[in-house]
């Protein structure tokens, strides 16, 4: 990692209830380690009385088909002059969800706050070269909205 943070803002994401879909997913570049530092994921619900929504941070192993936007990074540096050469897939899987791997993170979320995933100094997640690291949603009980937004080091 040459140390080279950045960070990212996902647009409104909304899987509709009852379903497990895949929200965001990042690539790290090929031979090239990506430090997680910190997600958040903000959720959007007009009623109050609304469950819980489970939330998993897992490993994928491939990227799935259909639909989807590619997020730009920012640097948290501009005057940084190397390449931000990691991917950031959004939106909902359209064909064919990401094959899930190992599951990090599952937590349950209220759809009307928001949740951080932290990675304290030394203990940050690590992804490895050409791995992908998703948030999904699992069987959502309502229609909800949510907005990933992170910060990263390459």
């Amino acid at each position: 990692m040459a140390g080279l943070r950045f960070s990212f803002s996902s647009g409104v994401i909304s899987p509709g209830s009852g379903t497990t879909k895949t929200l965001l997913q990042l690539t790290a570049p090929a031979n090239q380690k990506v430090r997680v530092e910190k997600l958040r994921l903000s959720g959007k619900n007009v009623t109050a009385s609304d469950a819980p929504t489970q939330v998993e941070l897992l490993w994928q192993t491939d990227a799935g088909t259909g639909g989807l936007s590619t997020l730009t990074p920012v640097k948290l540096y501009e005057d940084d002059t190397e390449t931000i050469q990691s991917s950031i897939l959004y939106g909902l899987w359209a064909t064919t969800e990401p094959s899930a791997g190992g599951i990090l993170l599952s937590q349950l979320v209220d759809p009307k706050g928001h949740y951080d995933f932290l990675f304290p100094p030394m203990r940050e997640l690590v992804i490895a070269g050409g791995s992908r690291l998703g948030i999904r949603v699992v069987s959502t009980p309502v229609a909800t909205s949510w907005i990933i937004s992170g910060e990263f080091e390459e």
